[in-house]
């Protein structure tokens, strides 16, 4: 999905996407010069024009620059990823450039020390896929 898709798909799930705290394009940019790389289009625009929602997927951009940072002194987190979220129930969600990646905490480490991931893991081409995925989970779980 390229942007102006995802901006359709959006328009067309508006109510999913109502959110609060928008990012102004000073702290987006602050968070790329932080990181040392741009973040996608799509997460840019999402996040500055409709804010933080339960759809979004990602709970706080600072939040998850500031764990990247720390994960990066820490454990010597590759400088091309991104933590998105971090749940704290022994799964991650990280970028590396553009795919999201969603595994364990401890595939995060093996990746550190140089070994592929497992074929297990959830990947999604892009943001927009993440956040198609994040939709349709919002969807069922509101359903019950």
């Amino acid at each position: 999905m390229n942007l102006y898709e995802f901006k359709i798909f959006v328009a067309e799930n508006k109510k999913w996407f109502e959110g609060v705290n928008p990012e102004t394009e000073e702290e987006l940019s602050n968070y790329e010069q932080q990181l040392g790389f741009l973040l996608p289009e799509s997460l840019k625009w999402l996040l500055s024009s409709h804010g933080y929602s339960s759809s979004c997927g990602i709970d706080n951009l600072e939040e998850s620059i500031q764990k990247t940072l720390e994960l990066r002194e820490s454990i010597k987190l590759p400088n091309n990823i991104l933590v998105i979220n971090d749940w704290g129930d022994a799964g991650i969600v990280f970028s590396i450039e553009n795919e999201i990646i969603w595994a364990s905490t401890a595939d995060i480490y093996n990746l550190i020390e140089g070994q592929a991931l497992p074929k297990e893991v959830d990947r999604f081409e892009n943001y927009p896929s993440w956040v198609l995925e994040r939709l349709e989970n919002e969807q069922e779980e509101s359903e019950y």
